[in-house]
């Protein structure tokens, strides 16, 4: 066997290992986030602010481990596209946002901001989360999908996306889970056009613009 067959048959084995690594890293998260969402729902009364603040961000920083095995594909061309839908989406929600009832959405957030843990939120929605979210539901969930059905690619990172970041329990949540998940939607695309990095991108704009807006209601 000569030592280029040698080399690529060790390449394709090392590609399959990393491979499985991140899809069973997937499968961790995804019971991670529905663990930490039934802890907020049934224990939260019975636990410390912070405690289900620190568990949120120990949970997505233990899971920046499988950005090693991503190989990032950028396309401008593809950016661009993404960036379109998403600014399409973002001025339908400013305008259907007062139509969805708020909850304890404002309530939180000011607790948040009172007990000095909104900073720590802050760093998690910019720094950590767009990463996590675009590694496991765009790059393996969407990305194992979309050979076998395009369409079920797209739903299925989407809504479990929005889904588990957004613990809906009621009908305002179901509501901005679902709005959430047309985001979801663009955010596959913009990672089918132009790769990890230009789904990265645009998540990443959001979750700035998402921030100002915490900022703004813990001020106001």
């Amino acid at each position: 066997m000569s030592h280029k067959v040698i080399t690529a048959s060790g390449s394709l084995v090392g590609a399959v290992a990393k491979s499985r690594r991140l899809d069973h890293l997937a499968i961790g998260y995804l019971v991670a986030l529905a663990v930490y969402d039934i802890l907020a729902d049934v224990f939260a009364p019975y636990l410390p602010p912070e405690a289900l603040v620190y568990l949120f961000i120990i949970i997505e920083a233990a899971f920046l481990m499988g950005l090693r095995w991503i190989q990032p594909r950028f396309s401008r061309r593809g950016l661009y596209d993404g960036l379109f839908w998403f600014v399409l989406w973002f001025v339908a929600l400013m305008y259907i946002s007062a139509l969805i009832p708020s909850g304890d959405v404002v309530s939180d957030i000011k607790s948040l901001y009172y007990e000095g843990l909104l900073p720590l939120m802050i760093v998690a929605y910019l720094l950590i989360e767009p990463v996590v979210s675009e590694l496991y539901f765009r790059a393996v969930i969407f990305q194992r999908l979309v050979g076998r059905s395009r369409p079920a690619a797209y739903l299925a990172s989407s809504l479990l996306w929005s889904f588990l970041l957004t613990a809906p329990e009621d009908l305002g949540g179901l509501a901005t889970a679902l709005v959430m998940s047309l985001l979801g939607i663009i955010l596959a695309y913009a990672y089918e056009r132009g790769g990890f990095t230009s789904s990265l991108i645009i998540h990443a704009i959001f979750s700035a613009l998402y921030t100002v807006n915490l900022v703004i209601i813990a001020l106001g």
